[in-house]
């Protein structure tokens, strides 16, 4: 063991000396540092600090041995991230790019100190796709590498600067729905969908609402398309919620603002309205009666709420961040289970909170396989999220009363990347697929 709590890959110095890691919420929630040390663990120092909301996303140590730059996620005018440079001995900081429209989440630096190769999302693709680009240095001009459907998500630079190795990874997102009528949901069956979905819910009527970028698409359960909702220019919607009165609540991203933030229509794509304000807000969901709806900041991993026709916004729990687990309400509107972190035991948790008072009553401990989004069971007795093993994803369930948790599915194929039940409990539609990936070398016939 050479060092703890390390969250994101480490970079080492030219010389194998030393190396630089992102860790983050340790000591300070809510905070982040960027740490250089000794390549035995000894002698760790912070030579760079910021919110979590503003996080770091990837660092790496630059071959004259003294510079580390990092992508932090700081949206400024059009752009999304900077790119900066830091001075590993007296932490100056320079900014050296700020791709537009762009976000950068992992650097990698080329042997002669000349350019930074990145893997980047680009508001084109909706921030879907992830593919590979240059920024030169010092001047920080951005130039695309590759640009096609699939994803690129590792770099690595060959010594002498001339190939990239990277994992190519093609995602398989197909919408299947259960009708509820075997109790492991057995009976289910994919319903044809076209392009990749990856977000699925249900409107009032029984429809489903598909998050088909760039827009929501209305389909029936055969996948017969009914409508769109949100299908305009320089714009994009996702992750859709059907309210009780008939409303859809999405997230939408704007390319004018660069911004995303929480919108309403009716079903049929209609009176359009823009209901928060935020830079980040993403994943909303309606109150059972459809007066309210609740969503996440990400600009500063808040649980939020807000009401329908737009207003004041404000935190529905104060004494959790968000993270990638997310949140569901109960049926009754008086209770939302949350995805949670206990920053002394350094693990997941979940929480249940009054959503009068915003206390939390009850914590619980996940299946060491958890996986993806929670949701309140369809009769409210128990706390469903994906569990992962041998590579397969099913649904567990586990008793609010504390009693052993147990499968609610017997799937033998494929991973579970959303799911949600019908407003009457009964059905359950499903995101299903996987992302098999090839190790691809990509070479610059320039320096041939």
């Amino acid at each position: 063991m050479l060092v703890k709590d390390v969250d994101s890959n480490p970079s080492f110095s030219h010389d194998g000396q030393r190396f630089v890691f992102l860790r983050a919420n340790d000591p300070d929630p809510g905070k982040y540092h960027l740490i250089i040390t000794n390549a035995d663990g000894s002698d760790e120092k912070s030579i760079f600090t910021g919110p979590v909301a503003n996080v770091m996303l990837d660092a790496a140590w630059a071959p004259d041995g003294k510079t580390v730059v990092g992508a932090i996620m700081e949206q400024t005018g059009n752009s999304l991230t900077s790119v900066i440079s830091i001075d590993s001995e007296t932490g100056k900081q320079r900014t050296i790019s700020k791709p537009p429209f762009t976000f950068i989440n992992k650097v990698a630096w080329l042997p002669d100190g000349g350019a930074l190769a990145v893997i980047v999302q680009s508001a084109d693709t909706n921030f879907n796709r992830q593919q590979v680009g240059f920024v030169s240095y010092p001047e920080g001009k951005f130039r695309p590498i590759t640009a096609d459907t699939n994803d690129y998500t590792t770099l690595s630079v060959s010594s002498d600067g001339k190939t990239i190795a990277t994992l190519m990874q093609q995602s398989v997102r197909d919408v299947y729905v259960s009708s509820g009528q075997e109790a492991d949901y057995s009976d289910v069956r994919q319903v044809p969908s076209g392009d990749p979905v990856p977000t699925i819910s249900w409107a009032r009527d029984s429809h489903l609402l598909a998050e088909q970028y760039p827009s929501i698409r209305v389909m029936d359960a055969n996948g017969e398309v009914k409508g769109e909702i949100a299908n305009e220019k320089d714009s994009s919607a996702m992750q859709p919620s059907g309210c009780s009165d008939g409303h859809v609540v999405f997230a939408r991203g704007m390319a004018k603002t660069q911004g995303m933030s929480i919108w309403r229509s009716e079903a049929d794509g209609t009176g359009l309205r823009r209901v928060t304000e935020g830079k980040r807000d993403l994943y909303p969901m309606c109150s059972p009666d459809g007066k309210t709806v609740f969503y996440i900041d990400t600009a500063t991993f808040f649980y939020m709420k807000v009401p329908i026709d737009g207003g004041k916004a404000e935190r529905f729990s104060s004494e959790y961040a968000a993270n990638a687990e997310g949140y569901d309400i109960a049926r009754d509107g008086k209770t939302a289970v949350l995805g949670t972190y206990d920053f002394k035991s350094q693990k997941p948790t979940i929480a249940l909170v009054s959503l009068e008072s915003g206390k939390t009553f009850r914590t619980f401990e996940y299946d060491p396989r958890h996986r993806g989004t929670l949701r309140f069971s369809p009769d409210g007795k128990g706390i469903v999220y994906p569990i992962r093993d041998k590579g397969v994803d099913n649904l567990w369930a586990q008793p609010l009363d504390g009693g052993p948790g147990r499968k609610m599915t017997n799937f033998t194929a494929l991973k579970i990347y959303w799911y949600q039940w019908s407003p009457d409990g009964k059905s359950l539609a499903l995101v299903r697929g996987d992302s098999p990936s090839d190790l691809v070398l990509i070479q610059d016939s320039q320096r041939e």
